[in-house]
Formats: structure tokens, C-alpha cells, sequence
């Protein structure tokens, strides 16, 4: 949500926070079809590679990223007359993952004239139809309840649905959280259902590395102290990841094994930490997704960017969830 924007989705991909781990090329109608002049093309790339070197979370490595941004208008990449502003958003995209291995970067073009949302508006528009990111329910054998979370939205998107599976939640006998294909989503709703499993008044187990004067400062991340549903402390609960866990849930799946409060089953998660809160906007209407944070463990003094939430217990899809009701 450990996006590729997402209200404060980081930012919501945490806090949207959300985090995706990618855009899908649009396919436009002839109508939106507009070519690049090169000028256009070369001023698109250039501001975008001047918003990396200001903001993103790693002063050196932006240098870098932006550097090679511009060593490809150079090399004749960003080519005017070949390319309509859909599909050099969707190029600049694949070439900002490449250069950082950044799984938040991402470009994206909205027209507002012509009454275009961009891909954080359409996501929460589809909140309702899957219900706020919450599968049914079950329950399984030895009464260990199980919950598969596939999207985290805001805390107001989700307060009336994940409170009612709470009120069935707290009677278990423990409890299985399923994050395994969760791509992210809006941070500070992945906060709030983390609090959900840690005492009231405790510290976060997370810290946020900002960049002040490109340098890292470090501060606490504030959980949320009042919740609208019950807290489950005090009983056994494991949580269920897999490669294409990315973002969000990463963040949530690390902060409880970090603080020793579940334990992980499965592989590797995608390495997405850094926190994407906002798309920077840029000139003739392209967005750019530039991490500006990054959260670091309390306990381990450590980050899983690049390298993902380590499980407990390594398994795969289909031994994850028959493993998980063994350690009960």
C-alpha cells in the first residue's frame, strides 16, 4: 500500500501508500491519440528527472535515476512523433522501475479536459465492489479464523466493514491473515489495522526516514490510539505472504514480526518500503510517483526494500495455509 499515490494513499501506499507494484498501458481511442512534439517530450522527461533529484527518499540514487533519464533523451529514446502521451507515460514507467528497482516509481498521464481520473481515483472508486479489500470471513478447523485482505483503503473506507468482521474475529480461537496477492493500497489504513493486534498507547514498530537537506532524519510513526472496533491482543495469530505481497502489506506483515507479534508464512515478499503519498505533478499533465519516505524497523533497525518481509516459515501457496493451522 512495503504504492506503484495513493488522499495520502503511503498515501493513502502508506499512508497511499498505496503502493502498487506497477500501471497497466491504456489503450486510447484515436481521439486521444496526440503525438509529442520533441521539445515536449524532452521538457516531460526533464522536469521529471528534476522532481527525482528533489524529492525522492535517497539523495545519491536520485542523482543517479536522473541522470540516466536524461543520458536516454540523449541516446534519442523519448523519439518525438513515435509515441502519444499514454505510451510515454507507460515507457517512462517501465524505465524509472528499471533505473531505481524502485517498484513505486511510475508515470502516469491524466486529461482532465477531457474528464480522465488517474488510476487512485479508479481504484477507490472500486472499493464497493470488493468490499473495501475484505473477503468473507471463515472459519476453520480448532476455531482459528481466517482473513484474506486483497486491497487496504482508507480508515474511513474501511471502518464499517472491518469492524463487523471484528466482531466475529475477537471470539476466535486465533487467527490467520492472509496478505498473500495484497498489492498495496492506502498506508494509513494499513496503520490502523495494525494497531488492531498492539496494545493501546504502544509505540509503532516502525520509524520514518524522511529527507531533510539530503540527509535521512528518522522520526516515530504515530498509530492510532482510538479505534471504532475491538483490539485482538494476547492470542496466536500468523500471517500469510507471498512474492506479489507488495507495499502496504508488507509494511503490516513486517511491523508484527519485527515487534514479535506473529509470526510469517511464505516467500519472500516484493520489496516495496519506501512510501509513495502523493503523485508530483509535472508539465502537459504527467504525474510522476516519487517515494519522499521510507520505514525502518524499531527493533531491528532494519528495512525490507529491495529484498522483502522475510517469513518465519518458508512455504509455498499451497502448503501455506495447511502449515499455518499446525503452528495452533
Amino acid at each position: 500500500m512495503n504504492a506503484s499515490n495513493l488522499p495520502n494513499l503511503g498515501v493513502y501506499c502508506f499512508a497511499l501508500l498505496l503502493l502498487f507494484a506497477g500501471l497497466t498501458p491504456a489503450h486510447c481511442d484515436e481521439n486521444a491519440q496526440r503525438a509529442l512534439e520533441m521539445p515536449m517530450s524532452h521538457s516531460v522527461v526533464e522536469n521529471i528527472a528534476s522532481a527525482i533529484e528533489a524529492q525522492y527518499i535517497l539523495p545519491e540514487k536520485a542523482r543517479h535515476i536522473a541522470q540516466q533519464l536524461r543520458s536516454n533523451v540523449t541516446e534519442g529514446r523519448y523519439t518525438a512523433g513515435t509515441a502519444d502521451v499514454k505510451s510515454l507515460a507507460t515507457l517512462l514507467s517501465r524505465d524509472l522501475k528499471a533505473i531505481s528497482e524502485d517498484g513505486h516509481m511510475m508515470v502516469e498521464h491524466v486529461d482532465q479536459e477531457k474528464g480522465e481520473d488517474g488510476w487512485i481515483a479508479e481504484w477507490i472508486a472500486k472499493a464497493p465492489s470488493v468490499n473495501y479489500g475484505f473477503d468473507p470471513l471463515e472459519f476453520l478447523p480448532g476455531d482459528i479464523a481466517y482473513l484474506k485482505i486483497t486491497t487496504f483503503y482508507s480508515p474511513e473506507l474501511i471502518e464499517a466493514p472491518f469492524q463487523a468482521v471484528m466482531e466475529q474475529v475477537i471470539h476466535s480461537r486465533g487467527l490467520i491473515l492472509d496478505l498473500r496477492n495484497n498489492p498495496g493500497g492506502d498506508g494509513d489504513g494499513a496503520n490502523h489495522i495494525m494497531a488492531t493486534f498492539l496494545p493501546k498507547g504502544i509505540e509503532s514498530p516502525l520509524l520514518i526516514e524522511s529527507r531533510v537537506d539530503n540527509k535521512l532524519s528518522q522520526s516515530p510513526m504515530e498509530l492510532p490510539t482510538e479505534l471504532s472496533w475491538a483490539r485482538y491482543l494476547d492470542k496466536k495469530m500468523l500471517i500469510l505472504v507471498n512474492r506479489k505481497t507488495f507495499s502496504a502489506p508488507e509494511s503490516l506483515a513486517f511491523a508484527l514480526q519485527d515487534a514479535g507479534r506473529a509470526k510469517v508464512i511464505g516467500t519472500p515478499t516484493g520489496g516495496g518500503a519506501h512510501m509513495l503519498e502523493a503523485m508530483t505533478p509535472v508539465a502537459g499533465g504527467f504525474l510522476v510517483g516519487i517515494p519522499t519516505k521510507r520505514p525502518v524497523g524499531r527493533y531491528s533497525g532494519k528495512t525490507w526494500e529491495g529484498r522483502g518481509v522475510a517469513p518465519d516459515f518458508l512455504s509455498d501457496d499451497e502448503n501455506a495455509l495447511r502449515l499455518a493451522l499446525e503452528q495452533f
